[in-house]
């Protein structure tokens, strides 16, 4: 019996989740995007407030979503910078799959840079990617993801030189 699958497609006002389960296909909204998150950090990197203001705006889009989600559900990228995050994630930029315990640890580099005003120590992430990171993580943390896996042709190099 093969497991439900998610699909996480990141878009710049909003993002979409697919859910393939039992060979049937949903298609769901997810009313937050990179755009809208990266509009939150004036700060670069962002400060400790932009950051939370950040992760309570996506968890108030995710929240949701996350009740329709399959138990035990497969995640996978959908688009290519959240195949980028999840690179950055694992350390690796053909990385195929990555944990949620890389995605918190990218989180955790954005949540030092904004407790220090600097990135210095850190990978240096543009607005967009941040917003990304945030998304990414507040999403598997909230549906219990313990991976996601790039689908084939998304996975690239990173857009953005480290620190």
């Amino acid at each position: 019996m093969l497991l439900p699958t998610v699909r996480l497609e990141l878009g710049a006002a909003e993002s979409r989740v697919q859910i393939m389960e039992a060979g049937a296909l949903r298609g769901m909204r997810l009313p937050i995007g990179t755009s809208v998150v990266a509009q939150l950090f004036r700060s670069d990197p962002p400060t400790g407030r932009e950051l939370e203001a950040a992760i309570d705006l996506v968890e108030e889009a995710v929240m949701p979503l996350v009740k329709e989600i399959p138990p035990g559900s497969v995640l996978i990228a959908g688009d290519a910078l959240t195949c980028e995050v999840a690179a950055r994630s694992a350390g690796d930029p053909v990385a195929a799959e990555t944990s949620i315990d890389a995605v918190e640890g990218l989180f955790d580099q954005l949540a030092r840079a904004s407790q220090r005003g600097t990135w210095a120590g850190t990978t240096r992430m543009e607005a967009a990617l941040a917003a990304a990171v945030v998304i990414l993580r507040e999403f598997m943390h909230h549906a219990r993801f313990q991976s996601i896996r790039c689908e084939d042709g998304l996975r690239r190099q990173s857009r953005v030189d480290g620190p």
